[in-house]
């Protein structure tokens, strides 16, 4: 699988290549990213040195939520986006930091020939500070 950049283009990139896979390479991709979000990231896309950092820093209890959200959405194959709002800086100096969000988008639609569908997005919003 190609590596992406580490924004939005290249998250949606990311997604074609894996929504495009069979049923059991995909969930190979779900099982190793549930076993290491960290790996996974790293071997997806293309990072540079703080975002690695970042990554390495990353809280453990958000480290497991936002895999088992993705697994979520990977299985399912929905929408998945990434919003980053603010400067984000290579090397951004004393008390610049970084707030993660991470929601989900759901709506339920009805109709006599379809019945219920529901549509949720995956959304991993990082604004930088």
């Amino acid at each position: 699988m190609e590596k992406v950049p580490f924004n939005a283009l290249g998250v949606q990139r990311l997604l074609q290549q894996l929504y495009a896979l069979d049923r059991a390479a995909l969930q190979v991709e779900i099982d190793a990213l549930q076993a290491s979000l960290q790996q996974w990231v790293l071997a997806h896309f293309t990072l540079n040195d703080r975002q690695q950092r970042d990554l390495a820093n990353m809280d453990d209890t958000f480290a497991q939520l936002l895999s088992a959200e993705l697994a979520e959405s990977f299985a399912l194959q929905q929408p998945v986006n990434l919003v980053k709002t603010g400067k984000e800086e290579e090397d951004p100096g004393e008390g610049v930091g970084k707030l993660y969000g991470l929601s989900r988008s759901t709506q339920h639609l009805y109709s006599e020939t379809l019945g219920v569908r529901q549509n949720s997005t995956l959304i991993l919003s990082i604004s930088y500070q």
